[in-house]
């Protein structure tokens, strides 16, 4: 859930140190002490937190703007919700992107998920 308004960032007022201010979905916002407020991305990869500055906050760069550029950078897994796709769907993209574009031989891959599927059921069938 998204902690961040266009009033809360208007009402925020510098301190001693910077503020942190959470946006949801990897959106921060930075309030120094100095009354700059910036709109940053933030992730954490492998343990490594990486920020990037996405821009000031300002009437041309307002926080649905700062919101548009999160979904731009974030990767299609982390976009999409599994609430909004069904594994199927998900596999089936899976498969189209990823495993037919770099695999000499995809059939083969295909061959073997739908094996797996056939005993676990965890997999879902890519056949048809």
């Amino acid at each position: 859930m998204a902690t961040l308004s266009g009033g809360k960032i208007g009402d925020t007022k510098p301190g001693d140190k910077a503020k942190w201010l959470r946006g949801g979905d990897c959106l921060w916002l930075r309030a120094r002490a100095s009354g700059r407020k910036t709109f940053l991305f933030r992730t954490k990869r492998l343990g490594k937190t990486t920020v990037v500055t996405l821009g000031k906050w300002s009437p041309d760069f307002p926080l649905s703007d700062a919101r548009q550029k999160v979904l731009n950078r974030r990767p299609f897994a982390k976009r999409h919700s599994a609430r909004e796709h069904t594994l199927n769907e998900l596999a089936h993209e899976f498969y189209s992107r990823w495993i037919e574009a770099n695999y000499r031989r995809p059939e083969q891959i295909k061959r073997y998920l739908d094996k797996d599927y056939q005993y676990t059921r965890a997999w879902p069938s890519l056949g048809g």
